[in-house]
C-alpha cells in the first residue's frame, strides 16, 4: 500500500497546466500545440525567486536577450522558506526545489505544477522530509519522464539519496567526503548512472564520480572517478543524452572555470574558451535539443549572464545582461490547455455535502493557531459519519474524519505573526460522492486573535 501510495504521487508530479493564449518571454502569444524554448533560473541563492524567459532564436549577431518574468510561490509559503536549487520536468509543468524554513532551518524538498500563463507555482508540496536530514538540490532523472513517473536524486546530509516509487532511500555513501550536486541518468530500464561532487577536503579537493546502481534495490555500486583536466577542482556536473557528463573544471593557476566535456570512453574536451567570460558555471542540458547547453557566464561589472552554448557550431551566445542568476534549466514545452476533463456525474442519493464549518483561533508563544470544525450531511440532511474532509489554505492542507455525529475538528495549524487571517476552503470530501452545490458553507476565514 505504501509503495503505491508513493507511486501515485509521483505520477501526480506531473500534473498541472499552461494556457496557450499566454504571452510568454516577449509578450507574443503562442498558437495551441506550438512548442516554445523556456529558460527557469533563480536570481539569487536563499534570498532571491525563480523566474522564467522564452528562449529568443540564436543568431551570430544582434542577438536578442531573454525577458524574464517571476514564478510567484504562494504568499505565506514564500514568506516562511529560503528558495536554493531546483530542477523542472521534461514536460515543463513540475517544478522540485529545495527550500528552507527561515525558523527551524531545515532543508526539505518540494514540488509544485508550474502555470506560466499566471506566472506562478502551484499546488506546492513538501515531498521529502526526513527529521535530521538535510535535503538539497533535487534533480529529475528527465531520461525516464515520458511515463509519467519522475524519480529524483538529491543530496541528503553529505550523501546521495533516491525518492522514487519505494520513497526516499539513500543509495550512496561515503563516510570520509561531503557528497553533493548529483545529476541522474537511465542507462537501461533497471540501471540507473549517478554522478556526483565529492568534497574529501577543502574545496579545491572538489572531484566528479558516478555510480552505477541497479534497481529497485539501487545497492551503492562502485564509484569510479572523473579523469581530471589537470589541476584544480571539477564541480556542477550534468548528464548530457547518453553517459557523457558536461561539467565545470576550474584551473589551478587563475581560479577561473570553464566548461568541459567527459565522454565515456574516456576523452575530455574543453567546449568554452573564456573569451568573454571570467568563469563559467551551472551547466545545463537541454532536455531534447541535445547541441544546446545553458550556463552562467561570469563577467566583470554585471556579474553572471545567461549564456546558451551550440555544440553543433562551438559557439556560445549571451541571452541576459546584468540579470541576477543561478541554476538556469532550459527545455521545450507545448504551449496549449490539457484536454477537458470528464463532466461529473450527478450526485447520487446518498451524496454528502458540508453543513456547516467553524473557525477556532489562539495564540501560541510567536505564533498563533487555527483549527476547523465541520459538518457534513448526507441527502437527507443527516448526520454523514466516516467521511474525510480536506480543507487547503491555498499553501497547505489539513484533513480530519468525522464521527458518528458527523463532525470533525482538524488539527491545529500555525501561522506567521504577520499573516492577520487565514481562509480555508472544502478541497475533497472521500468516503462517498460529494455534491458541492448542496453545501452551506465551502470555505471559512480563520482571523488571529
Amino acid at each position: 500500500m505504501l509503495q503505491r501510495a508513493v507511486r501515485n504521487a509521483l505520477k501526480g508530479l506531473s500534473l498541472g497546466f499552461l494556457t496557450a493564449t499566454a504571452g510568454l518571454g516577449s509578450g507574443a502569444a503562442l498558437a495551441a500545440d506550438e512548442s516554445t524554448d523556456l529558460v527557469v533560473y533563480l536570481s539569487a541563492y536563499l534570498s532571491g525567486d525563480y523566474y522564467y524567459a522564452e528562449l529568443p532564436p540564436l543568431t551570430t549577431s544582434n542577438q536578442q536577450h531573454i525577458q524574464p518574468q517571476k514564478l510567484s510561490l504562494p504568499r505565506d509559503f514564500r514568506r516562511s522558506v529560503d528558495l536554493g536549487n531546483h530542477d523542472i520536468s521534461r514536460d515543463g509543468r513540475t517544478i522540485v526545489f529545495a527550500a528552507r524554513t527561515k525558523k527551524g532551518q531545515n532543508w526539505d524538498i518540494y514540488t509544485g505544477q508550474t502555470d506560466y500563463a499566471l506566472g506562478q507555482i502551484v499546488n506546492v508540496e513538501r515531498i521529502i522530509h526526513q527529521s535530521g536530514e538535510r535535503e538539497e538540490d533535487p534533480r529529475f532523472d528527465w531520461s525516464r519522464d515520458d511515463d509519467g513517473l519522475h524519480e529524483i536524486v538529491y543530496k541528503c546530509s553529505g550523501d546521495i539519496c533516491i525518492y522514487d516509487a519505494y520513497g526516499p532511500r539513500r543509495v550512496i555513501e561515503n563516510s570520509d567526503c561531503e557528497l553533493w550536486a548529483p545529476s541522474f541518468h537511465s542507462t537501461t530500464g533497471t540501471d540507473r548512472r549517478v554522478s556526483y561532487v565529492a568534497r574529501c577536503g577543502g574545496a579545491e579537493s572538489d572531484r566528479i564520480r558516478y555510480n552505477y546502481l541497479s534497481a529497485p534495490a539501487f545497492d551503492d555500486g562502485e564509484s569510479v572517478p572523473l579523469a581530471t583536466s589537470g589541476g584544480g577542482p571539477d564541480r556542477f556536473a550534468h548528464y548530457l543524452h547518453g553517459n557523457s557528463l558536461v561539467y565545470s573544471h576550474i584551473m589551478a593557476d587563475s581560479g577561473a572555470a570553464a566548461l568541459w566535456r567527459y565522454d565515456e570512453a574516456g576523452s575530455l574536451r574543453q567546449l568554452t574558451e573564456n573569451e568573454i567570460t571570467n568563469s563559467d558555471d551551472d551547466a545545463y542540458p537541454h532536455k531534447d535539443k541535445t547541441n544546446l547547453i545553458a550556463y552562467i557566464g561570469w563577467q566583470s561589472g554585471t556579474g553572471y549572464n545567461l549564456f546558451i552554448y551550440d555544440q553543433n557550431n562551438d559557439r556560445s551566445h549571451k541571452l541576459s545582461h546584468g540579470v541576477p542568476m543561478l541554476a538556469p534549466v532550459i527545455f521545450s514545452t507545448l504551449v496549449s490547455p490539457p484536454p477537458e476533463p470528464p463532466p461529473e456525474p450527478p450526485p447520487s442519493d446518498d451524496a454528502v455535502h458540508v453543513g456547516n464549518l467553524d473557525a477556532t483561533a489562539g495564540s501560541s508563544k510567536r505564533r498563533w493557531w487555527s483549527r476547523i470544525t465541520v459538518t457534513a450531511h448526507n441527502a437527507s440532511h443527516a448526520p454523514a459519519a466516516g467521511i474525510t474532509v480536506t480543507l487547503s489554505t491555498g499553501s497547505t492542507s489539513v484533513s480530519c474524519q468525522t464521527d458518528t455525529a458527523g463532525v470533525c475538528t482538524t488539527k491545529r495549524m500555525h501561522h506567521d505573526l504577520s499573516a492577520g487571517s487565514v481562509t480555508y476552503s472544502v478541497q475533497s470530501i472521500s468516503g462517498a460522492s460529494y455534491d458541492a452545490t448542496a453545501s452551506e458553507m465551502t470555505s471559512i476565514t480563520a482571523d488571529k486573535p
